[in-house]
């Protein structure tokens, strides 16, 4: 462009309209220089004084969940287990016939029993080798259940004080029996007997009972 031309312009118009218009101009430009460089400035490093702070996480972290605690019951004792064995001055022992008078024919129900008369539970071995009924007739032995069942497990029972005695019952064939019962035993004969308890080494006092 001419320097001269550009310093004096020409044409029908006042020249003042022509500087106006060549100012607006360079104005425009220098904007437009000006938010190129500030464009330019915003993609470098972040202006001084200005820190990133990176967003926070959202994580949670949950919190520990305590074991469950298993609570066991403790065993509850059996009656058996708690009570100790029983004195032989706590026991009290008794045999008894059914019936008094038994006719011809019928066949005598002879029981024993065993009771606590301690201030405290306690257990007894009431088991068939430790038990037995025995019938008499003045100094003869004429029957007796170790003859024909002399052996058995244990049978630990709980007796528990002022309670019921704990009996046993037996039918008795009305025939004589001896040690290791051997058959072909007569028959006993008519009259008074006596049937006795035992568990242990406690014996009963006898009952009285008769055969016709």
């Amino acid at each position: 462009m001419d320097a001269d031309a550009l310093l004096h312009p020409r044409g029908p118009l006042p020249p003042g309209v022509y500087w106006r218009r060549r100012v607006g101009t360079l104005l425009g430009v220098v904007v437009v220089l000006f938010g190129a460089s500030r464009a330019c400035g915003s993609d470098g490093e972040p202006r001084a004084g200005v820190s990133p702070t990176p967003s926070a996480s959202a994580t949670t972290t949950p919190r520990p969940t305590k074991p469950a605690v298993s609570r066991t019951a403790s065993p509850t004792a059996s009656p058996v287990a708690a009570a100790g064995q029983c004195r032989a001055a706590d026991l009290v022992v008794n045999a008894r016939a059914g019936a008094q008078l038994y006719p011809a024919g019928q066949r005598p129900v002879l029981t024993i029993g065993i009771a606590n008369k301690g201030a405290r539970p306690c257990t007894f071995d009431v088991g068939q080798a430790n038990r037995g009924i025995t019938v008499t007739s003045g100094n003869d032995r004429v029957w007796s259940s170790d003859d024909c069942s002399p052996g058995g497990g244990a049978q630990v029972v709980a007796l528990q004080p002022g309670a019921e005695p704990t009996e046993f019952s037996v039918t008795w064939a009305r025939r004589r029996s001896r040690p290791g019962c051997p058959a072909g035993q007569p028959e006993a004969a008519p009259g008074t007997y006596r049937v006795v308890g035992r568990f242990g080494e406690l014996v009963s006092q006898p009952d009285s009972f008769s055969l016709r």
